[in-house]
């Protein structure tokens, strides 16, 4: 008697360039899982697509962080360069400034 043929269980796999979703396994404690379903009953997602989402933001809430870092100091690199200039350019005045003869010795006696 010849022996049959089993098929395999469940739906034939996707094409990966078909596939839309990844499936990710982990682990996590009771705390989470209460915070999770807690989460999942007011927003009215599955399980899956709130850690999903959550996910999502944290990933996106590094790069606003990383953006808003990233324009405070280019920023603050701006400003700096800018009153540099400025304490240059009353520097450079204060050299080209015309002064007395006077002037000199004056200065010449506030250093003794």
């Amino acid at each position: 008697m010849k022996a049959k043929k089993s098929l395999p269980r469940g739906r034939p796999a996707l094409p990966a360039s078909e596939k839309k979703r990844r499936n990710f396994t982990f682990r996590g404690n009771d705390r989470l899982h209460e915070e999770l379903s807690k989460a999942v009953a007011s927003s009215g997602r599955s399980l899956s697509e709130e850690i999903e989402w959550r996910l999502g933001q944290s990933f996106f809430t590094e790069q606003v962080v990383r953006w808003a870092v990233d324009e405070a100091v280019e920023k603050t690199f701006a400003y700096v360069d800018r009153q540099r200039a400025l304490d240059e350019a009353k520097e450079d005045a204060e050299r080209r400034r015309p002064r007395k003869f006077s002037d000199l010795f004056k200065a010449n006696e506030d250093d003794k």
